[in-house]
């Protein structure tokens, strides 16, 4: 779908939700999916996906300007791969 939504220039949430109209919603993040995926595959994929949505509950009772949630955002796939990493050298295991 990700193939899909590229060719017609429009985010993978608009074709997979009919309750999206807007076909750029969710193009911010559709980089930073495509490079976990390859990173890390799809579970990491899936995972990029919804961290935005799981983390709506920081913003509950208020309104952020779009500035300021696109600053959010890029920070959060920043960190992402940073802690994927960590994880990494943590739990591999060590083939010394």
């Amino acid at each position: 779908m990700r193939k899909l939504a590229k060719a017609l220039m429009v985010s993978v949430d608009y074709l997979a939700d009919e309750s999206i109209t807007n076909p750029t919603n969710g193009l911010e993040k559709e980089d930073h999916i495509a490079e976990a995926h390859e990173l890390y595959g799809n579970k990491a994929a899936a995972e990029v996906n919804v961290l935005p949505e799981r983390n709506a509950a920081l913003f509950a009772g208020g309104k952020l300007a779009q500035e300021a949630e696109v600053a959010y955002f890029e920070a959060m796939m920043k960190a992402y791969p940073a802690c994927k990493e960590k994880a990494r050298e943590t739990f591999s295991r060590n083939e010394s």
